[in-house]
């Protein structure tokens, strides 16, 4: 696709006018594919990102993906990954790092939980994947309810991502995009790590919420300002942030 569309603009200039215009008007009724834009992420974050990465200047780079659920789907780094970037994932779930060292070779797959300090926590599971699980007792209870069905409480190990990052330094220069999504365990992985060495470009983490009000009113808005960080986008219930 981007090598019709540098053809198209390296003889755009030498065709006359009218010609130009017709040319649109049948590609415009005729070919759909020319317009459509592939996405894997749930909420069409990978869509958003271009965009921020583009006006930074980040062309490839490494992601670190916290809650990384799956290599495909609902990923918000698998586009990226696709045009040549490489990163950390991260995931609680048992047996997920299988299919993520089957499908991202290049990257770095941990299947270990983040949170506060090493220990051994509760991982609320409905199956792998599934986007409900969840270390938050909270977050289970109120899925119980609409699921019909509790979880299975396993044991998983957890580590602060400063550690986590600390052991892989060697791997990355710096951090270009960090994506959370924890089900409800945000701020656990937000104040776990070490801003003043790991302070990624673009950040997007799940914030609840039904308005811009409810998102600056948060305690993770409220951390991630006190770090640099200020809001550039919103995808209910993605938001994106970027360092000011």
């Amino acid at each position: 696709m981007k090598r019709f569309w540098d053809l198209y603009r390296s003889v755009n200039h030498l065709l006359p006018r009218p010609l130009i215009q017709k040319s649109r008007c049948w590609m415009e009724a005729h070919l759909d594919f020319l317009w459509q834009k592939k996405s894997y992420s749930q909420f069409g974050e990978d869509i958003i990102l271009p965009s921020l990465l583009g006006r930074r200047k980040i062309r490839q780079g490494f992601y670190v993906d916290i809650g990384a659920f799956a290599p495909k789907q609902f990923s918000n780094t698998y586009l990226l990954y696709q045009q040549g970037w490489r990163g950390i994932n991260i995931d609680a779930t048992p047996g997920a790092m299988k299919a993520f060292n089957a499908a991202r070779k290049r990257d770095i797959n941990l299947e270990v939980a983040v949170s506060l300090k090493e220990q051994d926590l509760v991982f609320y599971s409905w199956g792998a994947p599934t986007v409900t699980n969840t270390l938050s007792k909270a977050h289970a209870e109120h899925y119980t309810k609409i699921i019909g069905r509790p979880p299975a409480e396993i044991t998983v190990h957890a580590e602060p991502l400063a550690a986590i990052l600390d052991r892989h330094r060697g791997q990355f220069s710096a951090i270009d995009l960090m994506n959370i999504d924890v089900e409800s365990h945000t701020m656990e992985v937000l104040q776990s790590n070490d801003w003043s060495r790991y302070s990624p470009a673009i950040l997007i983490i799940e914030i609840e919420g039904n308005s811009v009000d409810d998102i600056l009113a948060s305690s993770e808005h409220t951390f991630l300002k006190a770090k640099g960080y200020r809001m550039c986008g919103w995808t209910n219930p993605s938001v994106f942030y970027e360092l000011a």
